[in-house]
């Protein structure tokens, strides 16, 4: 259930600016948490996922798909 209030104590809050989601951190996560928190998928996995190209789109979005 959402708040849309940042709960006494966290370490980050944002809500989405829709109100339809919400982020609470409890503590700070770093590393492998915080690239699973954030991506579902390790340190190691997200840097040969950016350098086999997985992300070129958002790296450079003016090339896309097509410009590979």
């Amino acid at each position: 259930m959402l708040s849309g209030e940042r709960p006494e104590g966290c370490d980050f809050y944002i809500r989405s600016p829709d109100g339809k989601g919400e982020m609470t951190v409890w503590s700070r996560p770093t590393g492998d948490r915080l690239c699973i928190g954030l991506t579902g998928r390790t340190e190691h996995q997200l840097v040969m996922d950016i350098l086999n190209g997985k992300y070129e789109h958002i790296m450079h979005p003016a090339v896309g798909i097509s410009g590979r």
